[in-house]
């Protein structure tokens, strides 16, 4: 198991490089303008809920990892609220016919972003634990990747606005660093976990599914984001990163 964990922190130190987690670090734009893209994740943060309730979880279920993943969806099942907290804390919140709501949360601008969560659901729906185990971890990776780029913008956000951030903010983070699936004893359980020929296979190709599904879906996130600022006229400030 530990070669596929390595392969788990390569996929995410690649991931790390994509240009909408540069674009954070451009304080030429102002730190609320970095978040425009915000709207247009929320088919994966609701998604997610969605798929750790019912794809993940598998109650009654007599394995030891299975019973791990279980624990893992109900650290996570609240994390959603935040989300929908930080929208309104960024002004999103503003009056929208909910029938232009259905056509933003389904439009072409967001295909990307659904497919993760849709994708992801067909690969671990009748798989082994492993696999979804390993799934989760990828997920859980790109995640921390996404808020560790994000925290000098909420920082900066939080000091000139005297909001707090939940969602994108450090109790976000502070908590996943708290999940049982990060203490000593599980990732030494896991580690220690032997696979056949089949499982490593299995496993790689969930890896690379969900960090090329998360690649999609900020790569679309940047696109959205140059089209807003287009609107805005300061797509000027944008550059190669």
């Amino acid at each position: 198991m530990e070669e596929i964990l390595k392969l788990i922190k390569t996929k995410e130190q690649e991931f790390s490089q994509l240009e909408l987690f540069k674009f954070f670090g451009d304080t030429r734009i102002e730190a609320k303008e970095r978040m425009i893209w915000v709207p247009y994740i929320a088919p994966l943060v609701m998604g997610f809920a969605e798929l750790n309730k019912s794809v993940f979880r598998k109650e009654g279920a007599n394995n030891k990892l299975q019973e791990l993943i279980n624990k893992h969806t109900y650290e996570d099942d609240y994390h959603w609220t935040w989300f929908l907290e930080d929208i309104q804390t960024l002004g999103f919140d503003n009056s929208l016919l909910f029938t232009d709501a259905l056509r933003f949360i389904w439009s072409e601008e967001t295909k990307c972003t659904r497919k993760v969560c849709q994708q992801i659901a067909m690969h671990t729906w009748n798989a082994e634990p492993i696999i979804v185990v390993v799934a989760i971890e990828s997920v859980e990776a790109a995640f921390k990747v996404g808020l560790s780029a994000i925290s000098p913008v909420i920082e900066e956000l939080e000091r000139v606005s005297d909001r707090r951030f939940y969602y994108f903010g450090q109790t976000h983070a502070e908590i996943e660093n708290s999940h049982s699936n990060n203490s000593s004893e599980v990732k030494s359980y896991i580690q220690e976990i032997e696979l056949s020929a089949e499982q490593k296979v299995k496993t790689r190709e969930a890896i690379d599914l969900v960090f090329q599904l998360f690649t999609d879906c900020m790569n679309e996130l940047m696109l959205n984001t140059r089209k807003q600022l287009e609107k805005a006229e300061k797509l000027d400030l944008i550059v190669s990163y």
